[in-house]
């Protein structure tokens, strides 16, 4: 007469099977109660395995205004700060606040968020997090939804990993990139990579002075075959031989600009040609 849990298990039955011709076939329902403290037992577990989580893992009720949070594990609360009391009943925006008070919500990644809440989609977002404390974090957030057995928008379970380790590894090369780039773009020396795919001599990174050498614009030099930018076949292979050799070490040659005039040391040039010496480090550089 009480309420209870119930074991149930599904049995077919084979209408050929003469020892069940009585059942005409169909399935068989066996249940049986749950013994006390069975129901408990798996709550417990799945408590247990939500706190052991190393992710930051909350539960959102999508039924609610304004989504509140209903669960937060262990590793959300000691990674934020807050306490679960703090937490429970509250979106998750505020998780938004500077240490000043002021709310960073002008981010790319929280309009991504919205839409994938409004549409009850799953989603993928960046977004600049702080803790109780004010500490800035990077939390990498992926929403799921959580439908009933009717199909209707319950939850949504939302799993967080604090990349801030790996963002902050990014900015840095990012900014170290910029730094050599600068350096790289403002040299006065003319310089360059060269790669040789197939047999191929490709320009893949030239500096403004390189560019000069062959009287245009880098952009139009970037990704240029070295014959297609009127170098004469002597100098093709001259510069050919020197990238082969670079594989092997430092690979330095003498050549004369512009090009096709005399090299140093030939008889024949002129006291007036411009001449250039070019080092090529390894790997394809010159």
């Amino acid at each position: 007469a009480g309420g209870g849990w119930l074991s149930v298990a599904l049995h077919a039955v084979d209408p050929t099977d003469a020892s069940v011709d009585e059942l005409a076939g169909g399935t068989v329902v066996l249940a049986r109660p749950v013994p006390a403290g069975r129901a408990e037992d798996r709550t417990d577990l799945f408590r247990l395995a939500f706190d052991a989580a190393n992710n930051l893992i909350v539960v959102a009720d999508a039924r609610a205004p304004d989504v509140p949070i209903v669960l937060a594990n262990e590793h959300f609360l000691k990674a934020t700060g807050y306490t679960r009391e703090e937490v429970v009943g509250r979106n998750c925006r505020f998780l938004q606040t500077r240490a000043d008070g002021t709310l960073d919500d002008d981010q790319p990644g929280l309009t991504a968020l919205r839409e994938a809440l409004a549409a009850g989609e799953p989603t993928r977002v960046v977004l600049r997090n702080y803790r109780k404390s004010g500490e800035l974090f990077y939390n990498e957030l992926y929403i799921s939804p959580v439908h009933d057995a009717s199909g209707r928008l319950v939850h949504f379970v939302g799993v967080q990993n604090d990349i801030t380790e790996r963002v902050r590894a990014e900015q840095v090369a990012s900014e170290r990139a910029q730094m050599v780039g600068s350096f790289f773009e403002g040299m006065p020396l003319p310089m360059g990579v060269l790669e040789q795919p197939d047999g191929r001599l490709v320009h893949r990174a030239v500096n403004r002075a390189a560019a000069v050498l062959f009287g245009r614009p880098p952009a139009q030099v970037v990704g240029a075959e070295v014959r297609t930018l009127d170098v004469p076949l002597d100098e093709q292979r001259r510069w050919a031989d020197a990238v082969d050799r670079a594989a092997e070490g430092p690979a330095t040659f003498e050549t004369s600009h512009p090009w096709g005039s005399p090299t140093p040391g030939d008889p024949s040039a002129s006291a007036g040609s411009s001449r250039r010496r070019s080092t090529a480090p390894p790997r394809r550089s010159w």
